[in-house]
């Protein structure tokens, strides 16, 4: 199902034993608004079984962030988490090169920020070296912005 190349493994743990604190990243008085509980029994992700997916319909350039959590959803795909987020963010070398040149999302959790706008977590490649961030979901995404999920 994977991408690579790579003959070594590209395998993550995922701690599950709690739940996934905004605060732990620097984002205090943030909230969980919406969690994939699919995502929640991933405890060990192999890199190489991770698709990114987007979810245009026929003849379309962009979907707006609700719409693409909406579509996802019924794609019945697993979206990954923050703490899958969280775990390869912690294990960048892992992350195999054709992730370069995408803006890679990680939608099964939705959080709210203290102004009330709801976000999701993101890694990139740029500089030479992989960044994160969150975008709110009042924005809209093109097909450099899949999503993180893995098949059932």
């Amino acid at each position: 199902m994977g991408q690579s190349v790579n003959a070594e493994p590209r395998i993550i743990e995922i701690d599950r034993t709690k739940p996934f604190d905004p605060a732990i990243l620097g984002h205090r008085s943030w909230s969980v608004v919406e969690q994939d509980e699919r995502a929640l029994k991933v405890t060990r992700l192999d890199l190489d079984d991770v698709r990114l997916v987007t979810v245009f319909g026929k003849e379309e350039t962009l979907v707006g962030g609700e719409e693409k959590i909406r579509r996802l959803k019924e794609t019945g795909f697993i979206r990954l988490d923050a703490r899958a987020f969280q775990e390869i963010w912690k294990n960048r070398a892992l992350i195999p090169e054709w992730w370069k040149s995408k803006v890679v999302f990680f939608d099964g959790t939705v959080l709210r920020r203290p102004d009330e706008k709801m976000c999701i977590f993101c890694i990139y490649w740029i500089n030479d070296h992989w960044d994160s961030n969150y975008i709110t979901l009042d924005n809209f995404w093109n097909d450099k912005y899949p999503s993180a999920v893995l098949s059932i």
